[in-house]
Formats: C-alpha cells, sequence, structure tokens
C-alpha cells in the first residue's frame, strides 16, 4: 500500500507539472513521492511488481487525479492567460494601472471569458479604491461561478468596501449557510455590523471567527478593537495579551502594536 500511494505522489506532481507549470509545490510533493518510493522499494525487495494487479492500477489512477488537485491548490492558468497576465503586470509598472486595465479589458472584449483575467480587472479596481467597479467585476465573475466561496468572500469585501453592508451580511449570511465552520463568512457579518455601528452583534460574530479560527491575529486584533469600542477594555486587553503570545514575526507585532495604539488612542480622545 505504501508502494501504491508513493508512485501516486509522484505521477501526480508530474501530470500536473505537464500541465501547468514547475513550481515549488510540485518539487515537494514528487520530493516526498521519490523518498517514499525509495524507502519502500528497499524495504520490500521481496514483493511482486504492483502494476501487475489491475485493482493497484485503478488505485493508482484514481489517486493520480487526486494528488493532481492538492499539489494545484487552484484551477491551472493556461499558457496564454499566464502571458496576458504578465504583460499586464509589465504595463502597470512601466504606465500605470489604467494602462493595465485598458489593455485587460480588451482583452476580455476580443477573447473568450477568462475568470483569472476578470479576477485581476477587480483586483486592479481594488488596489486603487475604486471599490464599487471592483464589486462589480467580481460579481460577474460569480455570476459564472456562483459556488466559488473564493470569489463570493472577493465579492463580499468589496461591497464592504464600498460601504454596502447590507450586501456584506447578505453574503456573510449566505457563506455561513453553505459552510459553517468559514470563519470569514464571521469576520464579513462582524463586518457589516461594524459599518451599522452595532457593536454587539459586531462581538457576537467576531467572537465566533476566533473561535472557528484560534490561531488568526487579525481576527483577534478585529475582536479586541470590536470590545475598545464598546468601553470592555478589560476584555479587549485580553485579546491583545493572546494576539502577543501567537505572533511570531516581526510584521505580527507590527500589526498588533498599530491596532493597540488605534485602541489607546481612542481611549485617550474619551478621557478629555
Amino acid at each position: 500500500m505504501m508502494l501504491i500511494l508513493s508512485v501516486c505522489f509522484v505521477l501526480g506532481a508530474l501530470l500536473d507539472m505537464i500541465l501547468t507549470a514547475l513550481t515549488m509545490k510540485h518539487l515537494m510533493v514528487l520530493g516526498f513521492g521519490l523518498l517514499l518510493l525509495v524507502i519502500n522499494l528497499t524495504g520490500n525487495k521481496a514483493k511482486k511488481s504492483v502494476g501487475r494487479s489491475l485493482i493497484s492500477l485503478l488505485v493508482i489512477l484514481a489517486a493520480v487525479l487526486t494528488i493532481t488537485g492538492i499539489s494545484s491548490g487552484k484551477e491551472p492558468v493556461d499558457n496564454e492567460t499566464a502571458a496576458i497576465l504578465r504583460e499586464a503586470v509589465k504595463l502597470e509598472e512601466e504606465q500605470g494601472y489604467e494602462a493595465a486595465l485598458e489593455f485587460l479589458q480588451n482583452k476580455y472584449i476580443d477573447t473568450e471569458w477568462r475568470k483569472e483575467i476578470t479576477i485581476r480587472i477587480g483586483e486592479i479596481y481594488m488596489e486603487q479604491a475604486i471599490y464599487l467597479e471592483g464589486a462589480n467585476t467580481y460579481y460577474e465573475v460569480l455570476r459564472q461561478i456562483p459556488d466559488d466561496m473564493t470569489i463570493r468572500h472577493l465579492y463580499a469585501k468589496a461591497l464592504y468596501m464600498n460601504n454596502d453592508y447590507h450586501g456584506t451580511l447578505r453574503e456573510g449570511l449566505y457563506m455561513a449557510k453553505i459552510n459553517p465552520e468559514f470563519s470569514d463568512a464571521y469576520v464579513l457579518m462582524g463586518d457589516a455590523y461594524k459599518g451599522f455601528n452595532d457593536h454587539f452583534r459586531e462581538i457576537y460574530y467576531y467572537k465566533i471567527a476566533v473561535d472557528l479560527d484560534e490561531a488568526s491575529i487579525v481576527n483577534r486584533l478585529r475582536l479586541a478593537e470590536a470590545y475598545g469600542s464598546s468601553q470592555s477594555h478589560e476584555e479587549a486587553n485580553e485579546q491583545y495579551e493572546i494576539a502577543k503570545e501567537l505572533a511570531t514575526t516581526f510584521e505580527e507585532d507590527n500589526l498588533i502594536y498599530e491596532s493597540y495604539l488605534r485602541f489607546a488612542d481612542a481611549e485617550m480622545k474619551k478621557k478629555r
């Protein structure tokens, strides 16, 4: 069985490299599979070849398809789309985001619909704080693939940035209904109630998000700031202390420091 598993890892990684491109993920999966294969063959020289068994071949084929999906982690981008995206990046660096947008929008018109191009258009709008256009662009993608939670999450965040709190809440509720363990759905609902200035419900949903993803420093900082806004100073400080214990990098420490400064500054203003 270990031999079958190792062959699956190797073939899966090789197949995915052929279909897409060589990445570090492929090398890791391929290396792990080769390691298992060597260990197994060394310790099982007397065993018969797995390839002689039809059942084993079927198991390998099924596992190859599974490993291919695991090692890629997302739909492969075809070479033409990848080239278009690279050209857009070059244009944005040399001529600005307007040139990149115009280029991608023209490609959107001239070629068949491509998910990756539309997403990049939405990302550029969001990076430039053009939130309504960003939301509209993500919605175009969502109409094509309504079950894609990643796209729906991008759409909901764009709605929030555009101050559409009702839309943000609607999307958060929908995602939580589809997947009750999806912590980002509750973050969105907390964000929406933050926009409504409803600190009780804001805290309620942020707490659910923290319980589902206890290692998330960002979610704890959201909860800490929500406690601070509701005058629950002890609870806010408790979340900051937990966040400090979780932090392992300078960036995370800095994130906590900046959040705490906002909290402390707000407290000082209230006392004046």
